[in-house]
C-alpha cells in the first residue's frame, strides 16, 4: 500500500507541533519553578577567576555502598554559565581527579564515586591562576533504632533513628516506599530531634501492603572556601532500607498477593 505524500507531510508536520509544545511547557516548567539555571556552556579561561561560583555535593547511598560526588562551577552566580576549566584548573576529592561532562539540563559537571563511605570528603579546586580553595564536606551516618514492622494506616507510628542528634543545617527525612501503592516522605530539622512521627494524613496517597523503609540525612550550607560569590555545600546519606508492612490506610486498600 502507498503512503501519499501529503499524508507523510502532514505526519511530520504533527511530530513538530508536538515537539514544538513540549519545548513550550519545559521552558515554562523552568521559569516557573526557578527561573532557570543556565546550561550553556564556557571555559574556565575566558572568565574572571574571581568571579566564579562553587556548588560541591556529596550523596552515600548505605544500599548500594556508593558515594556520588558531584561539583559544578558556574559564572556570576548560581545560575551563571556552567564552566569547563582549562589548565591549570581542575578539582579533586580526597585527592582523586573529578571528571567533568556535559549533562543534560545541568551543563558541564564534575563527578566522581566512590566504592565505601569515608565520612569526609576532601574538594580541593584550583583555578587557572593557581589559586586554591578547600572545602571540607563531612558526612554524619545513621540508622534504624528498634524499627517498627507495621505502620497504622489510621494511627500514629514512630521512628527512631540511630546516629548522631542532627544540629543545624541539617535534617532527616524518613521515606517509605510501597512501590505501585505509592510513597510517602516525612521530614523533620529541629535540632536535637531524633525520631519522626508517621501520621494517618502522611500516608493519605498510599494503599496497605509491603513497603521498604529508609532513613536520609540531609546537610546543605554555605561555602568555606572561595570567591566572594560563595557556594553551597551539601550531603545525602541514605540508611539501608527496613521491610515494613502499611495496615489500614484510608485509601482503598491494595491486592498485597
Amino acid at each position: 500500500m502507498c503512503i501519499s505524500e501529503k499524508f507523510i507531510k502532514s505526519f511530520i508536520f504533527d511530530i513538530m507541533k508536538l515537539r514544538f509544545k513540549t519545548l513550550l511547557l519545559a521552558g515554562f516548567s523552568c521559569m516557573v519553578l526557578a527561573g532557570c539555571s543556565s546550561t550553556d556552556i564556557s571555559d574556565s579561561s575566558n572568565v574572571k577567576q574571581e568571579e566564579i561560583w562553587q556548588k560541591l555535593s556529596a550523596v552515600f547511598n548505605e544500599e548500594t555502598g556508593k558515594a556520588e560526588i558531584m561539583a559544578q562551577f558556574r559564572f556570576g552566580g548560581s545560575t551563571g554559565t556552567t564552566l569547563r576549566l582549562t589548565e591549570p584548573s581542575n578539582i579533586t576529592v580526597n585527592g582523586q581527579p573529578m571528571t567533568g561532562g556535559d549533562e543534560m539540563f545541568m551543563g558541564q559537571v564534575y563527578r566522581a564515586t566512590f566504592n565505601k563511605h569515608d565520612g569526609q570528603y576532601l574538594f580541593v579546586f584550583q583555578n587557572t591562576e593557581r589559586k586554591f580553595y578547600e572545602n571540607m564536606i563531612t558526612m554524619n551516618p545513621l540508622g534504624f533504632q528498634d524499627p517498627p514492622t507495621k505502620i497504622n494506616g489510621r494511627g500514629n507510628t514512630v521512628f527512631v533513628y540511630n546516629g548522631l542528634p542532627i544540629h543545624n543545617n541539617e535534617s532527616v527525612e524518613l521515606r517509605i516506599d510501597g512501590g505501585a501503592n505509592g510513597s510517602a516522605s516525612i521530614s523533620a530539622s529541629d535540632a536535637g530531634v531524633l525520631s519522626v512521627t508517621v501520621t494517618p494524613d502522611h500516608l493519605k496517597n498510599m494503599k496497605d501492603g509491603p513497603v521498604k523503609v529508609r532513613w536520609a540525612r540531609l546537610q546543605a550550607r554555605e561555602l568555606e572556601k572561595g570567591t566572594h560569590l560563595g557556594g553551597v555545600m551539601s550531603t545525602e546519606f541514605i540508611s539501608l532500607p527496613v521491610d515494613a508492612v502499611l495496615m489500614g490506610s484510608i485509601a482503598q486498600p491494595a491486592n498485597v498477593n
